[in-house]
């Protein structure tokens, strides 16, 4: 993975409590971005650089191959 370079990103997340974080509305650029799954997947392009992600998913990104996952 490249930094600064625009990745479409597959995104689940959850919440500490083991709850699934919902997505009310598209993030990112929302021409090219959409949400499945009752709102519990996101799908978007990215900028893999820190200002553009939150410290998580940029270092969890690091590293990772097209087609791979990451869990914690």
């Amino acid at each position: 993975m490249r930094k600064h370079a625009y990745y479409q990103i597959k995104l689940r997340m959850w919440l500490s409590r083991g709850e699934s974080v919902r997505w009310s509305k598209p993030w990112g650029l929302i021409d090219r971005a959409r949400v499945e799954d009752d709102g519990a997947v996101l799908i978007t392009d990215v900028r893999v650089d820190r200002v553009f992600l939150f410290a998580g998913l940029f270092y969890g990104m690091q590293g990772m191959r097209v087609g791979g996952t990451w869990s914690y």
